[in-house]
């Protein structure tokens, strides 16, 4: 198959958990890929990589410095460029102050790419890795057990002034990306871009799979990632935390996604996902896959709640017929999850 353009293609974030398989997944079927770093210790460490060393040398991966996706000057970065892949907005519950922390950053970042591929003059395709969160609103009593099927019309219904006043995290994240991705739709409708740029937002639940950007240590692991390395590793064995967004898509797949979103010009949002996990279920994989790496808590064998018909699920129809995907499932990703979680723990980064 021949490539979408032999333009490079930017993606934002590069030495993110998503943008990293992103990247790859570009670069082995033949693209030139142009990434974003906050800094040149952050590029020359990410070059080092053993899945990006070749590319880097042959001048098929290259660099340029965004020290701040909300503020920073893209010209320079979108020179040559036909195709944006921006992935670069934060995922962590923390805390913090709502509009500085989780709102400004995500809205700004996103809009501060928006306008600068469209001033560029020369993209034609811009793909966003939204979120879950902007589909699911959070006010429902009965989640996770509401029975829904999600699909790509169903938006979280929170508003700018209740996520900017909220003391929980998880709310004010989940709004970020909401308005975010509404951002970027409204300045494609209120500038005519609809056939000259197409905008392609992926909405992902929790994403898990094994990593390849830098890490040093599994303390620093992100959001997803880490909740597994804490379940698994036995962090969480006195007491292990009701599983608070039970679907997931694998890193490996979204990465396919955003490629394959630039290719077929996709328009709109798409929902992808793998299917449901709990953290039960990640326990008994665990188990029944590295009885002599784990050493964590069995918890209930048998009790997951994955295959629960209530559980909510998204609707991954559009992303099957329109990009032609075929999702890793649970045991699939959870495996070379705890496998790499296992190796790297073995190898002293614990």
């Amino acid at each position: 198959m021949s490539i979408a353009t032999s333009k490079p293609v930017l993606v934002t974030g590069i030495t993110g958990y998503v943008a990293a398989w992103v990247a790859l997944s570009l670069l082995q079927k033949g693209y030139s890929v142009r990434g974003t770093v906050r800094s040149q210790a952050k590029a020359d460490g990410f070059a080092k990589l053993s899945h990006f060393e070749k590319y880097v040398k042959d001048g098929k991966l290259t660099f340029t410095i965004i020290e701040d996706v909300a503020t920073s000057d893209f010209s320079e970065a979108l020179k040559d460029v036909e195709a944006v892949l921006h992935t670069a907005s934060p995922f962590h519950l923390g805390g913090g102050d709502p509009e500085e922390t989780y709102l400004k950053p995500a809205i700004d970042g996103t809009l501060n790419v928006v306008k600068a591929a469209h001033n560029a003059g020369t993209i034609k395709n811009l793909v966003i890795t939204s979120s879950f969160a902007a589909v699911l609103s959070l006010d429902d009593p009965k989640l996770p057990f509401n029975g829904k099927v999600y699909t790509e019309a169903d938006w979280n219904n929170c508003t700018f002034e209740q996520a900017r006043t909220t003391d929980i995290p998880a709310f004010a994240y989940s709004a970020s990306k909401k308005l975010a991705e509404k951002a970027a739709f409204d300045y494609q409708k209120e500038h005519n871009l609809e056939g000259k740029m197409h905008f392609a937002a992926l909405n992902p639940p929790m994403v898990m799979g094994p990593a390849i950007q830098p890490l040093d240590k599994l303390d620093n692991l992100g959001e997803s990632a880490g909740q597994v390395w804490k379940l698994v590793s036995g962090q969480w064995d006195k007491e292990i935390p009701p599983t608070g967004f039970p679907l997931f898509v694998d890193v490996r797949d979204l990465g396919e996604a955003h490629v394959l979103a630039m290719e077929k010009n996709i328009q709109g949002r798409v929902g992808v996902s793998g299917g449901n996990y709990d953290n039960q279920s990640i326990l008994d994989l665990a188990h029944a896959k590295f009885p002599d790496e784990c050493k964590a808590t069995k918890g209930t064998p048998g009790s997951s709640k994955k295959d629960d018909p209530a559980v909510f699920k998204i609707d991954t129809t559009k992303a099957q017929k329109e990009l032609g995907i075929k999702f890793r499932g649970h045991d699939e990703t959870f495996t070379d999850a705890i496998r790499q979680l296992y190796d790297d723990r073995a190898a002293g980064k614990a």
